[in-house]
């Protein structure tokens, strides 16, 4: 009687070990750590992109530092979009951006596409590299975006030239897509170089990893508030770290 007892004890104290720890779970990528409620998964019909009741909805983005992330993506997964790196500066291409670009559309998921910025290059001529590669984005796809960060920075180019070459970009980007642009970043560099309230008019992909229930918002964003959020760079999926985005309200207007 006792040995049963005890051994009904350490297998309640096993089984809620197990569901304390994501690690030792096998559900859905992002059902782990997250409420029910406010899941929404992704359909098998094209159709129902954007079809979802729910309030809350999860991302990531990729590269080719991933790898193959992609061809490991599983239907069941809590996952609604993906936005995946075009180029980075005036000629370079990422090398698994087709092959992304192409599965998330595949996937049945909404799909997002970015340009990391480099502040020694021509703006125009980064224009040029980032629309040229994404030529074929249409208004099913998150609207094209600029990664800027302090990995962008050159000691040649000061801030206020910085926030012109940047503006030169962004309008550029809009000329030749037809779609008006998005800017990640996160918050203290946003808060200490992008000061133009030009950007304003610009909706804002903010990576902010304070773990806070809402995210610190860049002055110039206060008023406008934010598109989507960067919760995490450390989600851990699929053998490998990710990053973590949120997105919340109607999901029609992630593209909008």
């Amino acid at each position: 009687m006792w040995n049963y007892l005890i051994l009904l004890i350490f297998s309640c104290i096993f089984l809620a070990c197990n569901k304390s720890n994501p690690k030792n779970q096998s559900g859905s990528l992002l059902d782990i750590g997250f409420k029910k409620d406010t899941v929404s998964l992704p359909k098998n019909d094209p159709s129902d992109l954007f079809s979802s009741t729910a309030n809350h909805h999860y991302g990531i983005d990729i590269s080719h530092f991933q790898g193959d992330v992609m061809k490991v993506y599983q239907k069941s997964d809590s996952l609604r979009f993906v936005i995946c790196k075009a180029t980075q500066g005036a000629d370079y291409v990422d090398p698994d951006f087709k092959n992304n670009w192409n599965e998330i559309k595949a996937q049945g998921l909404i799909r997002g596409t970015y340009h990391f910025y480099m502040c020694s290059d021509d703006p125009v001529k980064q224009a040029e590299n980032f629309a040229n590669t994404v030529q074929d984005i249409s208004s099913l796809d998150i609207a094209p975006i600029l990664d800027i960060e302090q990995g962008s920075m050159t000691s040649t180019v000061s801030g206020s030239q910085m926030e012109k070459d940047i503006l030169v970009f962004l309008k550029s980007v809009e000329n030749r897509l037809n779609r008006k642009p998005m800017i990640y970043t996160d918050y203290d560099f946003a808060q200490q170089y992008l000061k133009n309230p030009e950007f304003a008019d610009y909706n804002l992909w903010l990576a902010e990893y304070s773990g806070a229930v809402q995210p610190l918002v860049p002055d110039i964003w206060k008023e406008k508030g934010i598109k989507i959020w960067q919760k995490s760079d450390t989600y851990y999926a699929y053998s490998r770290a990710l990053d973590l985005d949120e997105y919340s309200g109607d999901l029609r207007n992630i593209v909008k």
